[in-house]
């Protein structure tokens, strides 16, 4: 008994992973429009979809400085 076409089809597909995408912090400091190809070569939707990526992991960062920060986050500022 072999795996289902739609499963087989699936396991063919390479899974494309970034662990640590900076592009909200870009997009809180520079207004950065990630739904178009930006001018300055960082990742966007259009070069995510070309690209193939799979799954992302966007990060941010913050300092207690900052209004509404949680106490784990960095102290300095």
């Amino acid at each position: 008994m072999g795996l289902p076409l739609g499963l087989l089809l699936v396991l063919q597909q390479p899974i494309i992973v970034d662990g640590h995408i900076d592009t909200p912090q870009r997009m809180l400091d520079m207004k950065a429009d990630i739904s178009a190809r930006l001018t300055d070569g960082h990742i966007d939707v259009p070069r995510m979809r070309e690209g193939g990526l799979t799954a992302a992991f966007f990060s941010i960062w913050w300092t207690r400085a900052m209004p509404g920060a949680p106490p784990f986050s960095a102290p300095w500022t």
